[in-house]
């Protein structure tokens, strides 16, 4: 059972992202590729979000929710690592998807141990594997837009 308590310390402001914040989100992705900017913002656009923003409201962290229903794209940036900004949006994130009638699960590399290890901090049980595939156009002159 996760505990759904979280609150942010008077200089963090939690708000969903808009679509503004796609680029810094893309940038930061460890999964960006070519299309991936159009792939965020519909995210941004359409799933359930949140950004953790500092007093000068520059975004520090923040949570999406991935087209299966995952909490995905899970990303702090690097200047405000190890202050609490990961668990905050999960927790974040939970609440907005429990308030939802969603069930949250994610999706976490075999090889990302600190996101692992967060995941169980938080009350998460590791309970299968999955396999993602990335296809590429068989047409070798289409292009990718990132314009929506």
């Amino acid at each position: 059972m996760l505990c759904f308590l979280c609150r942010a310390s008077d200089n963090i402001t939690l708000k969903p992202l808009s679509v503004g914040d796609a680029e810094i989100v893309n940038d930061e992705w460890p999964n960006k590729h070519v299309g991936s900017l159009f792939f965020v913002k519909r995210l941004i656009e359409w799933n359930p979000n949140i950004g953790a923003y500092n007093e000068n409201n520059e975004l520090m962290g923040w949570c999406l929710r991935l087209q299966a229903g995952p909490l995905g794209a899970l990303q702090v940036r690097d200047n405000y690592k190890r202050r609490g900004i990961g668990s905050l949006v999960t927790l974040a994130m939970c609440k907005i998807l429990a308030n939802s009638d969603f069930d949250t699960f994610a999706l976490v590399g075999e090889n990302n141990f600190a996101s692992q290890n967060m995941f169980k901090r938080l009350g998460f049980k590791h309970t299968d594997d999955v396999f993602w595939l990335r296809t590429y156009p068989t047409d070798e002159n289409f292009e990718w837009s990132d314009n929506l």
